[in-house]
């Protein structure tokens, strides 16, 4: 049975954030003057949707990486996530 998206929403426990260094809230800039000190937009999107929010993330993650991340997320607890 295919649900609509604001079914699956209520549903869910958490959002699943999977990604680089735009998802990585421990990217450290190679310049001395950035901070990274800012909503990553994963928060936004948990902000929106009023969930918490996972981020599973590594400056520089291959897309195979990333892959692998999110399939393991959705063996272990693919009931109570929206990804």
């Amino acid at each position: 049975i295919r649900l609509s998206l604001y079914m699956r929403v209520m549903m869910s426990k958490y959002i699943l954030a999977v990604g680089c260094s735009f998802t990585d809230k421990n990217y450290k800039s190679h310049r001395k003057d950035v901070t990274v000190d800012w909503d990553f937009w994963q928060d936004h999107i948990g902000d929106w949707l009023d969930l918490p929010v996972k981020t599973i993330a590594e400056s520089g993650g291959s897309n195979q990486w990333m892959h692998d991340a999110v399939i393991e997320e959705i063996i272990n607890n693919g009931d109570n996530i929206l990804v």
